[in-house]
């Protein structure tokens, strides 16, 4: 089956670095992609309010010949569910709505970070991350319970990780590492302060580095050897990237599960040293906890 690409995921990767009037034409096409397929670029154009070569250029700056091209592209997405939808929560929804769409925003995301990463990156980390002599995980804010949950994942495997989230600590770890080590920056924007200087000094001592953000044009994407993204479409009510972290937590599982099954002798070892240890921490003579 043909690769199509997904032009509303692509534009949502590139807004923040488009300017007012390209952000006109991706908010038109945003809110109703169903819609705007049908629509002939004149009436798109005074829809978004916007010129007819406007909407040209907007299609060719995303790899079409025009509009006509980019309208196809929307529609065989469309056909298979190949977008992302997000689901605004309202005043009135009570709160098994708001988990039901939760839950579709998440799906959909996850989907989305499927398609749009490409195997050869995530097989390149993995080797990074295998063949480190130390890796430090970087992350502030709302970042941090990710970079702790990698943290986590990569000590039950036995790797030599380290999450540093104090933001003035993560400076001054960054500048001990060297060729051997790894830098793992976690930013869903890609434009937070503290880990794009530690990732500046961890790249100036010659550490590998790689990052997981939402924005494959942000300066810590554009600064590292190797981005995984997370996609998600946040709206009004969960600005504060609640889909991007279930996200992120989903991407860090899927490396743990994958570096598991391709060493599994040792991660059984390490996991029952694991189990072990937990053990120790659970009251005696109740049900298990699992």
């Amino acid at each position: 089956m043909e690769n199509v690409k997904n032009v509303l995921i692509d534009i949502q990767q590139k807004y923040s670095a488009f300017s007012d009037v390209e952000k006109r034409i991706a908010d038109t096409i945003l809110s109703d992609p169903e819609k705007v397929i049908h629509m002939p670029i004149k009436l798109f154009a005074a829809h978004a309010g916007v010129s007819e070569g406007s909407v040209i250029n907007f299609s060719r700056f995303l790899g079409f010949d025009g509009f006509t091209q980019l309208k196809i592209n929307i529609a065989r997405n469309l056909a298979t569910k190949n977008y992302m939808r997000s689901n605004t929560i309202l005043t009135t929804d009570d709160p098994k709505c708001v988990m039901r769409k939760i839950i579709e925003d998440a799906y959909s995301s996850f989907n989305a970070t499927l398609e749009i990463n490409k195997l050869e990156t995530f097989m390149q980390v993995v080797d990074l991350l295998n063949h480190a002599e130390r890796i430090e995980i970087y992350g502030v804010g709302s970042s941090s319970m990710v970079v702790n949950d990698a943290y986590y994942r990569f000590l039950r495997l036995g790797l030599p990780a380290y999450a540093v989230t104090d933001a003035h600590i993560c400076s001054v770890s960054a500048s001990m590492l060297n060729e051997r080590c790894v830098a793992f920056g976690i930013s869903h924007t890609g434009r937070t302060n503290e880990t794009l200087r530690a990732m500046q000094i961890a790249s100036q001592r010659g550490a590998q580095t790689i990052c997981l953000t939402s924005f494959h044009n942000s300066p810590l994407a554009k600064l590292c050897k190797l981005t995984i993204l997370s996609i998600s479409k946040e709206t009004e009510l969960h600005e504060e990237a609640m889909i991007s972290r279930l996200t992120q937590l989903m991407v860090i599982d899927s490396l743990f599960a994958f570096m598991s099954a391709q060493n599994l002798d040792k991660s059984i070892k390490q996991m029952d040293n694991f189990l072990n240890i937990v053990e120790e921490h659970r009251l005696k003579g109740t049900e298990t906890d699992i």
